[in-house]
């Protein structure tokens, strides 16, 4: 039976990728709100907070109680509101300082007070365990490991002439300041990210009307300027993400006041060629990459925050050149973002905080077929996975189908994925175990796994240490190009879906 379920799926494989290269969905949102979802929002996003499975929604909200939603699966959102997450907040996100498999929250705030640090036990209950000096007009907060120690090290951006600061951790999410020497800008959006190809994260800080800066991390922590020559503005946010498939990061920063958002594009090395998207300007507050027509490449979500501003969903072909697909009635103040698959049914959905008005969450429609009327829904055999690979697209391996109404349903046998269902996380270069990873959206334990049976099956991963670096890369493109997949070194739904198929046999 389990040989019969290899050939099944090898051969489903095989016709997915040669049959169907260039698989799309025509786009279609639906806008819904969070009743009651009407304060000074300045930022959002998402994370899994009470290890349900789905996506739950954080607010920053600058003059009132942030908020927290707890998503029951499909979409539907109630009231779990961390008591005292009240300040003048601007932006919030999601890591594990502690170690404890699950998200704790950290929120960045204005007013010149404490930046909060919250714990979570878990279940989505949260205790203060604030930074001593952590104070300022802060922007925003991102996570990551810059020492190379596997656990989330913390960088603030500042307002004015602050120091922007880094924060240490000892594992046990307990911080000590180790701040980057000059980096004194006004800093508005950073993001960690490994621009040189060398494993480590490097730095990029979005600063208003200054010299944007990239800090280049030699592995351990210590970071020296690399800036990009031409890249000023008013800028206020950036974002990473391979827009062109040499599988190298690319960055895009938005700028305000009506200037042209920038796109960088990436030799690899760290060197940048601007790549700007025509008709790409305004109020560009927030920015984030997603396929969200399922093609496989990175599409581009913008919030603008002039008055009635349209805001800008732009379609990539593939090569890092994008199409205009706005959405209709998106003009609103925006000032912030997230992107994820809320109702669980394979595609990504939009929500954007507005100021002074009514947050708007659009669901994508486009995983979803009509006939006679009725929609298709998918229900994933993988409950320990994310539904979506790294660039959010739909996992049709791990799913079946439950339609109302509608000719062809089509499904493959629950016993192909309920046999054995060791691999269930997505992995990629960079990756460590335990540790955090985007692409799994938690912590990873499987890396040591995938290295073991890579040996097993005759490709040399290097050491077995739990550590997805480039020769395990080399091995997992290796297997994958010998499995007839694409030899992306991402271990997704179909490259997980032949592993485990493999370890079960």
């Amino acid at each position: 039976m389990r040989s019969y379920i290899k050939i099944v799926l090898f051969l489903f494989t095989f016709a997915y990728i040669f049959f169907h290269p260039h698989y799309t969905h025509a786009l279609s949102f639906t806008q819904t709100t969070i009743s009651n979802d009407t304060d000074f929002s300045r930022d959002a996003t998402f994370g899994d907070v009470d290890g349900d499975g789905d996506l739950d929604l954080h607010l920053s909200v600058y003059f009132a109680q942030n908020h927290l939603w707890i998503n029951n699966g499909l979409g539907s959102f109630t009231s779990g509101d961390i008591t005292g997450d009240v300040e003048r907040s601007v932006s919030g996100t999601f890591g594990d300082v502690d170690g404890d498999d699950d998200l704790d929250l950290y929120v960045a705030n204005y007013g010149g007070g404490q930046n909060y640090l919250w714990i979570n036990d878990g279940a989505g209950n949260f205790t203060a365990n604030n930074i001593t000096g952590d104070t300022g007009r802060s922007i925003q907060g991102i996570f990551g490991d810059v020492d190379g120690d596997t656990d989330l090290d913390l960088y603030v951006s500042n307002d004015q002439t602050n120091q922007n600061k880094l924060w240490i951790n000892d594992g046990a999410g307990n911080f000590t300041a180790n701040d980057i020497t000059g980096d004194t800008h006004w800093g508005r959006g950073a993001v960690f990210v490994d621009v040189d190809g060398d494993t480590d994260l490097d730095l990029y800080v979005a600063n208003l009307a200054q010299q944007n800066d990239l800090w280049i991390n030699d592995g351990a922590g210590n970071f020296t300027a690399n800036n990009i020559t031409g890249d000023t503005g008013n800028s206020i946010a950036v974002i990473a993400g391979d827009v062109d498939g040499d599988d190298d990061n690319d960055l895009y920063v938005t700028n305000d006041g009506g200037e042209q958002n920038k796109l960088w594009i990436n030799d690899g090395a760290g060197n940048f060629t601007s790549k700007d998207i025509t008709g790409d300007m305004g109020s560009s507050t927030a920015a984030e990459f997603g396929d969200f027509d399922g093609d496989g490449d990175l599409d581009l979500y913008v919030a603008n925050d002039g008055s009635g501003e349209q805001n800008y969903l732009w379609i990539n072909n593939g090569d890092g050149n994008f199409t205009a697909n706005h959405i209709a009635d998106d003009l609103y103040d925006s000032v912030g973002v997230a992107v994820g698959d809320v109702d669980g049914d394979g595609d990504l959905d939009i929500y954007v905080a507005n100021e002074n008005e009514q947050d708007y969450l659009w669901i994508n429609r486009s995983n979803e077929s009509t006939s006679q009327g009725s929609y298709r829904r998918y229900t994933c055999k993988d409950p320990n996975a994310v539904n979506y690979d790294k660039f959010g697209k739909h996992n049709p391996d791990l799913c079946t189908y439950a339609q109302t109404s509608f000719e062809n349903k089509e499904h493959i046998d629950e016993s192909m994925t309920q046999q054995c269902n060791t691999f269930t996380e997505n992995l990629w270069l960079g990756d460590r175990d335990e540790s955090y990873s985007d692409y799994h959206k938690g912590i990873v334990h499987q890396v040591a796994l995938l290295q073991q049976t890579l040996f097993n099956q005759g490709f040399d991963p290097g050491p077995q240490d739990g550590i997805f670096g480039f020769r395990t890369d080399s091995a997992v493109r290796a297997f994958q190009s010998s499995h007839f997949l694409d030899s992306d070194g991402y271990v997704g739904p179909l490259t997980r879906a032949i592993l485990t198929g493999l370890v079960c046999a």
